[in-house]
């Protein structure tokens, strides 16, 4: 897509705009790769499936990450 790189590039600008561990970037761009029922046909917008594949994939990242 073409927004891609540019919204990438801002989300790492964000990232490392603050101090180590107060920002995380969770890899969805790997996590829709291997889960490709979370996603309809437009490989934008979530399933139902999807939906719910997302929160957990949001809830397990920050019970890892708990400060």
């Amino acid at each position: 897509r073409q927004w891609q790189a540019a919204n990438n590039r801002t989300i790492r600008a964000c990232d490392a705009s603050f101090a180590a561990g107060r920002v995380m970037v969770i890899d969805w761009y790997r996590a829709a790769v291997n889960n490709p029922s979370w996603l309809y046909s437009d490989g934008i917008h979530l399933t139902s499936t999807g939906r719910l594949g997302y929160a957990r994939l949001v809830d397990a990242f920050v019970d890892a990450n708990r400060l």
